[in-house]
């Protein structure tokens, strides 16, 4: 009242903390993104509404080497997925085609989930998906090329070992560590009589006359746990077979085992010596 400057009057906030908040979750924004973009794995996410949201270098890269802009943000899952069948990617057409691309939105829709694809440039990848917080879903694409390659061919080397045991003229029989038969070949079938469905899965002493099963049990055993990998023919004699239909044969054998990781594997080696008796 006097006319004297009496200063101002108000209040004040002090917004350091906030200020600091914000720039440490900028910073954990940033690393994440950056992690996100160090995969060699294509990453993708996908929001509640299943639009794309967010993707990396290596999955954009797989998409534009397979159907040159297809991607974009905002798109669905199943808009993405038509442009992909669309595009040729999958290795189908018609029905087929339809049938791969409501079977792989299933898949997407059903989380979590892990499928193996052959796409149609020869290559494989795996997809992992998994549900967030918020209702979307994390897309992670993994190539696996190299892996089915070694899987094809190593069912090529066991496709091509069965038929050289197959066209073998002697009993040729597999079993586990369990003596359960896991493989029975032609010539054993001519030995036995018995055709390969009917014996695999089963205890071998099957094959062997009732008198020379519990000899037979021992000596497999003490071989079992000896260090010796293989006894030729040679090595015993008296051996017996039994037929289907109830008949022994004299026989000479050698067997042979193999440490795998399932186990011991022992291979039977046959030959009917009928003939020279």
């Amino acid at each position: 009242d006097d006319g004297e400057f009496g200063g101002y009057r108000g209040t004040a906030r002090d917004e350091t903390s906030e200020v600091d908040a914000r720039r440490e979750e900028a910073a954990a924004r940033a690393l994440l993104l950056d992690a996100i973009e160090s995969l060699d794995d294509g990453f993708a996410l996908f929001d509640a509404d299943d639009r794309l949201v967010l993707y990396n270098r290596a999955y954009h890269e797989m998409n534009e080497a397979a159907v040159p802009g297809a991607l974009r943000i905002g798109d669905t899952f199943e808009q993405l997925l038509d442009k992909w069948a669309k595009g040729g990617v999958f290795e189908a057409d018609g029905l087929a085609l339809q049938e791969l691309v409501q079977e792989r939105l299933n898949q997407h829709q059903t989380l979590p989930s892990t499928s193996i694809h052959r796409l149609l440039d020869g290559n494989w990848i795996q997809v992992s998906e998994r549900r967030t917080s918020d209702g979307g879903c994390v897309l992670l694409r993994h190539p696996v090329t190299e892996l089915k390659q070694t899987e094809e061919a190593l069912r090529d080397s066991e496709e091509r070992m069965r038929r050289l045991i197959d066209i073998a003229p002697e009993a040729i029989i597999v079993t586990d560590q369990d003596l359960k038969i896991q493989i029975f070949n032609t010539g054993a079938e001519r030995a036995f009589g018995y055709l390969a469905d009917e014996v695999m899965g089963k205890q071998i002493e099957m094959l062997i006359p009732g008198r020379f099963q519990k000899m037979h049990s021992g000596y497999v055993q003490g071989f079992a746990e000896s260090d010796v990998v293989k006894r030729p023919m040679s090595e015993r004699t008296d051996i017996y077979g039994q037929r289907k239909n109830g008949e022994e044969f004299p026989a000479e054998a050698a067997i042979s085992k193999l440490e795998t990781p399932d186990g011991l594997v022992f291979t039977v080696m046959l030959r009917d010596i009928s003939a020279r008796v």
